[in-house]
């Protein structure tokens, strides 16, 4: 996936990403190492972020209230919101690419 970016001047952004309540985040620089427990089994994945931002993970904060998940009014269940942030002059492409498989393990290779 890309997102192409067009604007006059530097603007400071902000690309948010929103996990699953069930799926756990390793973030690595720009490399998240995604596990879920599912059928048939561990799930396993890598999404290679975009490398021209500096990304954070944040589960369950509340100032600001960031990385919840609610399934109806009135719950809010922890997930993971990865974040990442910096600067955009005129033009700019973020280029992200999610793996899924053997591959995919924390340690391993795409």
């Amino acid at each position: 996936m890309s997102d192409h970016l067009t604007s006059q001047g530097r603007h400071e952004i902000e690309l948010l990403f929103h996990l699953g309540p069930d799926v756990t985040a390793l973030l690595d620089g720009a490399r998240a190492h995604l596990t879920w427990d599912g059928d048939p089994g561990t799930g396993h994945a890598v999404l290679a972020l975009s490398d021209e931002l500096e990304w954070s993970a944040h589960r369950g904060e509340m100032d600001p209230p960031l990385g919840w998940y609610s399934p109806r009014f009135g719950q809010r269940v922890p997930s993971t919101t990865l974040v990442g942030t910096g600067v955009v002059e005129r033009y700019g492409e973020l280029v992200t690419r999610l793996s899924f498989g053997a591959g995919s393990e924390v340690g391993g290779r795409e």
